[in-house]
């Protein structure tokens, strides 16, 4: 037997029908007696390979990174998207992706008239290997403010702003500032053919690990006695304006009074309790849609 917690979310695994559906599930609670961050439970439902996609989940990833620039003072939400990448608003494309701030799109307001899907669309076969161009070739349709229209293609451009500040790739930044420090094992993230990190989706890793990333947010920031983002971030991450059409901004969602996630296709997610400072995190291939996924596990959290 578990713990009280990892058994309300095995049976809620049960609850789904999804026995057969979720790879691991892993729960993170207050330390027990001689434990020094947290205490792990893990129950694995199937085989799988040790790092799994978290597809979606990669956007409240790649939210870190923008926070920990955020600290340094070297992005702000209210930043426009041409004081980084202007270079690549070349013939052909959507000038008016320039005047468009990191805040909107964070949140997937951007006013474009279509997203795209990596996980769907293979961006390898655009005939312009510069993905820059055929994303802010899409164009800008309507006021940024009026509608939510959902892209991984606007957090492969928050990876690539990441860069442009950095000279760093997205992945390699965070390896660096977040992925080492937390003690990530077994990771990789896609690219594109020039090498740029795709940063909406295509992140692969131990679903201990991406438990890891709830914790971070449950603590605002601190691993043990280590700050990895501020509490203004937090702050902001946490409490971003909300969407009168979605409840999400940053990558992540709002389940509850005090719960946040990020979830990803085929029932991906992490899950933390803020209040209570309890994490779970689980890996699945749903591609029917069977199970309930976050809004399942978060009922959970609250009981």
């Amino acid at each position: 037997m578990g713990s009280a917690f990892m058994n309300a979310m095995v049976n809620e695994v049960h609850r789904q029908g999804g026995e057969h559906i979720y790879y691991s599930v892993v729960t993170l609670e207050a330390p027990a007696e001689g434990e020094e961050l947290y205490h792990m439970e893990k129950v694995d439902f199937q085989p799988g390979n040790p790092g799994h996609d978290c597809y979606s989940t990669a956007k409240a990833i790649s939210s870190i990174a923008a926070g920990i620039l955020y600290d340094r003072g070297l992005l702000r939400p209210s930043d426009r998207l041409g004081k980084f990448l202007s270079s690549y608003l070349a013939e052909g494309t959507d000038p008016k992706w320039g005047e468009l701030t990191v805040h909107q799109l964070m949140r997937h307001r951007t006013g474009a008239r279509e997203g795209v899907d990596f996980d769907l669309t293979n961006a390898h076969l655009w005939k312009d290997p510069e993905w820059l161009h055929t994303l802010f070739a899409s164009p800008i349709v309507s006021d940024p403010e009026e509608r939510f229209v959902y892209s991984d293609g606007n957090y492969y451009i928050l990876g690539r702003i990441v860069e442009e500040i950095t000279g760093m790739g997205l992945e390699l930044f965070m390896q660096k500032e977040v992925f080492v420090p937390l003690g990530f094992h077994v990771n990789a993230w896609s690219r594109d053919i020039n090498g740029h990190t795709v940063g909406g989706t295509g992140l692969y890793l131990r679903t201990e690990d991406l438990a890891k990333i709830g914790w971070l947010w449950a603590n605002k920031g601190m691993w043990g006695n280590r700050r990895i983002y501020s509490e203004a971030w937090s702050d902001i991450f946490v409490n971003y304006q909300k969407d009168p059409v979605a409840d999400y901004g940053y990558g992540i969602c709002r389940l509850a009074d005090g719960i946040i996630a990020g979830g990803g296709m085929y029932g991906q997610g992490v899950c933390a309790d803020l209040n209570r400072k309890r994490v779970v995190a689980f890996h699945c291939f749903d591609p029917h849609g069977k199970t309930s996924g976050l809004n399942g596990f978060c009922a959970g959290l609250k009981d």
